[in-house]
Parts: C-alpha cells; sequence; structure tokens
C-alpha cells in the first residue's frame, strides 16, 4: 500500500453541516423521493414541523431544515438529526460509499479521541484555536478531541508505507 492509496479516505463519523443536510432534502425533494419508500407517512415521524422558522435560526438553510423536521437544535451550532435528516445523511454517506468504490478506494474510520502526542508531534498541540480540548484517560494518558484527522492520517500511512 502506497501513499496514494491513502488519498481516498472518509471518515464516516464527520459532522455535517446544516447546508449539506439541506442540499440533500433539496436533492431529494427534486427527485421525488421521500419517506413513503419505506410506507411512512409524514404524520407517524418522530419531531414536528414548524410554521414559523425559530428567532435564533441565522442562515435560510438552518430555518427551512429546522421548519421541515430535519433537524432540531440543541445549542448554537449543536444540531440533532430528525429521521428525515438522518435519512439524507446517510443517503449522502452511501453515495460517498459507492463512488470510493468505483475509484478503488477504501473506507477506513478514525477517533475523534486521539494521543496528544501525536498532536504534540505535528506541532499543533499548542498551536490549533481554539484550543484543544483535552483530558486524561483512566491510566493518566493525555489525550485530545481531535477536530480533524491529519495526525491520525499520517500516523496510519507512516505505519503503513
Amino acid at each position: 500500500m502506497g501513499i496514494r492509496d491513502v488519498v481516498w479516505t472518509l471518515d464516516i463519523s464527520t459532522a455535517f453541516t446544516v447546508d449539506q443536510i439541506f442540499a440533500t432534502a433539496v436533492m431529494d425533494s427534486a427527485h421525488n423521493k421521500s419517506v413513503n419508500e419505506q410506507n411512512m407517512r409524514s404524520s407517524q415521524l418522530f419531531g414536528k414541523t414548524l410554521r414559523q422558522a425559530p428567532g435564533d435560526a441565522e442562515n435560510i438553510s438552518h430555518q427551512l431544515l429546522t421548519r421541515a423536521g430535519f433537524i432540531q437544535q440543541i445549542a448554537a451550532g449543536i444540531f440533532s438529526l430528525q429521521p428525515l435528516g438522518s435519512r439524507s445523511i446517510t443517503k449522502i454517506r452511501n453515495i460517498i460509499r459507492e463512488e470510493m468504490d468505483r475509484a478503488g478506494g477504501q473506507e477506513i474510520n478514525m477517533p475523534v479521541v486521539q494521543p496528544r502526542s501525536l498532536w504534540e508531534e505535528s506541532g499543533r498541540a499548542e498551536t490549533f484555536v481554539p484550543p484543544l480540548a483535552s483530558f486524561e484517560d483512566r491510566r493518566e494518558r493525555d489525550m485530545v478531541i481531535a477536530p480533524t484527522h491529519e495526525e491520525t492520517a499520517t500516523a496510519m500511512a507512516r505505519a503503513s508505507v
């Protein structure tokens, strides 16, 4: 396995933006694909639709997705996916998997919790903005909640090449 083979990677746990979910929702309606594919009526779905957009919704995709019942805001920038939003994300993942398979790529999953030593080795442990969320695991090792996976991908490539 060479470094070129590592190029096609996909972290399925990647957070999708509100705009990406909205784009998928629009794509679904454009192709006339609906929840009825599973013989489910919208009246049976968990969650609810809203007549008015929430007052704190800043962009149009946030307003529309909340009104349509795709997402529910938990805190600023943090959303729960309702059943329609979850289906949209599943469809995005499946499209990406199909394209990766066609290109000969292989799927990998990388951890969100990573050893701080990887980040110190790259020199980004202290320079990353905003600062990394850090903690000690039960064996008193320094860990971080990583916002990106460059360090992990580099460690994987180094061990495999």
